[in-house]
């Protein structure tokens, strides 16, 4: 980081020479004017970070001096120093002057080091806060040129029957992931209009959009290999429980999952199985949205995840306490087409593209349902 620099304005020169002398050790750049107009010159030559302005001086005084000081460049932080201790006068150079800090003369010298300090560290919050925001954009920018591209492929190959037989649980699958991540850039714009932003917490909303991305382009691959090779691909190993977690966290900035009781239940050394990552994450998000919809309204909220092993199968059970499927409806929920959700929030989709998937693994699904007391959906897939 370049050496910052802070510029003193005074027009006694006793008073000048003094600060010099206290700030000589300092680790930024000193810099000086007599008067408003000498302060207004070296702000076209220098980069400034700190303005520190006397505020009765001739000609311009320092309130106007700040003001000019905004309209050039509204990151530099402004402070006063000034003998004038009535509370009107301070209060009015705070709310017009809109300083950072008002000094009283004659000042401790340790007291102006550490103000001054700080109005630096100020600053590099604010550049930091237009860093992540540039960052943001870019993220945002990716991720839709991503979309785009991607839906290019899809749709260059619509004429195959199974694209459009599943086009739509497909928009499903992309859209739930992509709201999410505009979730978390929402989240992240809230942190950087703070005083004093959580730069963790920032890096940690970056991570999710960053990993929310690459989750988008991992399903689109998966679905266009399938179509091309019209065979599910089994190529590395999958940790379920890392999955789950990894999923239940990306939701977290979902309004209504945050009021559900949560409670994890994952087997230790749960076995791996072999398989595509993207797919077993469209089957544990699409069981989700689910259980997520139907705890609207429901009360209490609450939601259980569940993974347990045997000899050959690995077994996920997801438990909710929401409005439950009637005994009517059973029969059909893995029908294509079959929904029970208003018209515009459900595909009649997820369920039977889910089944397929499962057994296509080689595996099998089962949900035990009572209207208005909950469901569990379970599903096992052989690992071996």
């Amino acid at each position: 980081m370049e050496k910052r620099k802070v510029l003193f304005v005074d027009d006694e020169q006793g008073i000048l020479r003094s600060i010099k002398r206290s700030m000589r050790s300092e680790p930024f750049y000193s810099l000086f004017a007599a008067n408003g107009q000498d302060a207004l010159k070296m702000l076209q030559k220098e980069k400034v970070q700190v303005v520190v302005s006397d505020l009765n001086m001739p000609g311009m005084d320092g309130l106007t001096l700040l003001r000019k000081v905004a309209e050039h460049d509204s990151d530099i932080i402004r402070l006063i120093l000034s003998g004038q201790s009535e509370s009107m006068t301070i209060l009015n150079a705070i709310n017009e002057g809109n300083v950072y800090r008002y000094i009283l003369k004659p000042w401790s010298d340790l007291d102006l080091k550490i103000t001054i300090h700080q109005s630096i560290d100020l600053y590099n919050v604010k550049q930091e806060r237009k860093e992540f925001l540039v960052k943001l954009k870019k993220y945002s920018h990716s991720l839709e040129e991503t979309v785009k591209k991607r839906t290019k492929e899809i749709l260059a190959i619509q004429n195959k029957a199974e694209i459009g037989k599943y086009a739509s649980q497909i928009v499903n699958n992309l859209n739930n992931p992509l709201q999410d991540i505009r979730g978390w850039i929402d989240l992240s714009n809230f942190v950087l209009i703070q005083d004093n932003p959580d730069l963790t917490k920032l890096k940690d909303h970056l991570n999710f959009i960053q990993s929310g991305i690459c989750d988008i382009e991992d399903q689109i691959a998966a679905i266009l290999n399938h179509v091309r090779k019209n065979t599910l691909i089994k190529n590395e190993p999958i940790n379920i429980n890392k999955i789950i977690k990894k999923e239940l966290i990306f939701y977290e900035n979902n309004s209504g999952f945050k009021k559900i009781e949560k409670k994890l239940m994952l087997a230790d050394s749960l076995p791996f199985i072999m398989g595509n990552p993207a797919q077993i994450k469209q089957v544990f998000d699409n069981i989700l949205k689910n259980s997520i919809d139907a705890l609207s309204e429901a009360r209490p909220k609450r939601l259980a995840v569940k993974t347990c092993s045997d000899a050959k199968f690995v077994t996920i059970k997801i438990t909710d306490t929401g409005k439950g499927i009637s005994r009517e409806h059973l029969p059909r929920i893995f029908s294509p087409g079959f929904t029970t959700k208003s018209v515009g929030k459900g595909s009649g989709l997820g369920l039977a593209s889910v089944k397929a998937m499962i057994e296509a693994y080689g595996g099998r699904i089962r949900i035990d349902s009572k209207e208005d007391i909950g469901t569990s959906v379970i599903m096992s897939i052989p690992y071996q």
